[in-house]
């Protein structure tokens, strides 16, 4: 009587089912230890700061330079960098005011997850945006290089915390106007001439700590890395004299720029009619705005940058503003939302509107949002408005088109597959020698 050997190729089909059950498992996992993770990019010293009714603020520290994402609330958010850093920061906007969110962090190709990660957006107020100076200014190194990828953390008393991300020209830039109270309650709205405290994180993990001065905003007097200061610096305000930052390259400065919007970002949703706007142009240089029925003008300063906002609310919806400075047009287009409000700055000396007549008053400000470079033209040029998209992200480095990193890896599904099919292979050759040996 014949008899068939079955159970080697049970055995074979068995132990195949097995490994691919745990080669998808161990595919699947948020850590392995075969991730393509290097270094340690376990997230340090997390932060939720800028806290409103449709935004916030995520930063943290790895040990080790790493390429980040946040996974907020189901999205991604990336930073678009392909520089590793150990630095990191996230702007998360377009969010349900008075809920709570959870998030992950995807960093060094893994993912990270605690039941700390969470945010809860403060709930909209009912009274208008308030008057607001802004707060700014720069950090250097002690050998006067930009420190940037720096962290700034600012505490004033009964204000939520605020922060900024340092950008590669060395600026840090932070508006009060949508700060929100240590309760997040109401607006939070700064009184003059109280101390305040910076916290400054560099790329290499150093900390500075520097005491300020609410009346010295406008710019803040510049930070070097590794200077701490128990005492407030003397400075502030200047008038258009020492916009902050080196003064030594004076002629560096004479130099004739290229005019630049930074922000907003082309095809931006902005939660504000009175969007604060500015860039970069030649040393002094006039720029004229024209947006809607709006038509304004203001002054370069000294390091050629910029800043301006509309004295009147703009209209929901797509915008299209209009800069020129000499030949040089640049136009740029912007959503409002719907549920914005108006938003309206205090200027001090150092950051005031002029017309094109008026004596000069150097203005400066750069946000840590970095953008894109638009298009300069030598005439006035016209845009194709963009169709209506809502910008969910709003990052603080440089654009580059990084891709998001893929978690875990596929090397154990591989090596199981290759094993599983050897051993049916065998268990196929012993069933057919048994049976030519019967």
């Amino acid at each position: 009587m014949k008899r068939e050997k079955t159970i080697p190729t049970l055995i074979g089909l068995a132990v195949l089912s097995i490994s691919l059950a745990f080669g998808l498992f161990m595919t699947n996992r948020n850590t392995s230890f075969l991730s393509k993770a290097s270094g340690n990019c376990e997230p340090k010293n997390i932060r939720i700061t800028n806290i409103s009714h449709y935004s916030a603020t995520v930063s943290f520290t790895t040990i080790d330079p790493c390429l980040c994402d946040l996974n907020f609330n189901n999205k991604t958010v990336s930073n678009d960098t392909t520089i590793p850093s150990r630095t990191h920061y996230f702007e998360p906007s377009n969010l349900k005011d008075n809920t709570e969110y959870s998030f992950n962090i995807i960093s060094g190709g893994k993912s990270f997850t605690s039941s700390d990660y969470k945010a809860k957006t403060a709930k909209k107020p009912s009274s208008p945006t308030p008057n607001s100076r802004l707060a700014w200014g720069k950090v250097f190194y002690s050998d006067s290089k930009p420190a940037a990828g720096s962290l700034v953390y600012l505490s004033i008393p009964n204000s939520a915390p605020i922060s900024s991300f340092v950008t590669e020209n060395g600026y840090w830039y932070i508006s009060l106007a949508t700060s929100f109270n240590k309760a997040l309650t109401s607006w939070f709205v700064p009184v003059d001439n109280i101390p305040e405290n910076f916290e400054v994180i560099a790329p290499d993990l150093s900390t500075t700590l520097v005491a300020g001065n609410t009346s010295r905003n406008n710019p803040v007097p510049d930070i070097i890395i590794g200077q701490n200061q128990s005492n407030p610096p003397a400075g502030g305000p200047t008038a258009g004299k020492n916009i902050g930052g080196n003064t030594n390259d004076v002629s560096q400065t004479t130099v004739t720029k290229s005019l630049i919007i930074q922000s907003p970002k082309e095809s931006e949703t902005i939660n504000t009619k009175r969007p604060d706007i500015f860039g970069t142009a030649s040393t002094y240089a006039i720029i004229v705005f024209n947006v809607g029925s709006i038509k304004d003008s203001v002054q370069a300063g000294l390091d050629g940058t910029w800043h301006w906002y509309p004295q009147l609310d703009l209209s929901t919806g797509l915008n299209s503003l209009t800069a020129k400075s000499g030949t040089q047009t640049v136009v740029r287009n912007f959503f409002i939302s719907a549920e914005a409000s108006s938003l309206a700055f205090t200027a001090s000396g150092s950051a005031m509107q002029i017309s094109p007549t008026s004596s000069p008053a150097p203005i400066s400000s750069i946000s840590p949002t970095s953008a894109l470079l638009p298009t300069v033209s030598s005439s006035p040029t016209s845009s194709v408005a963009p169709s209506p998209t809502t910008t969910i992200i709003r990052t603080a480095k440089t654009a580059t088109g990084s891709g998001v990193p893929v978690t875990g890896n596929t090397l154990p599904t591989v090596i199981c597959l290759i094993i599983s099919f050897g051993l049916v292979g065998t268990s196929l050759l012993m069933t057919k020698k048994d049976r030519n040996q019967v």
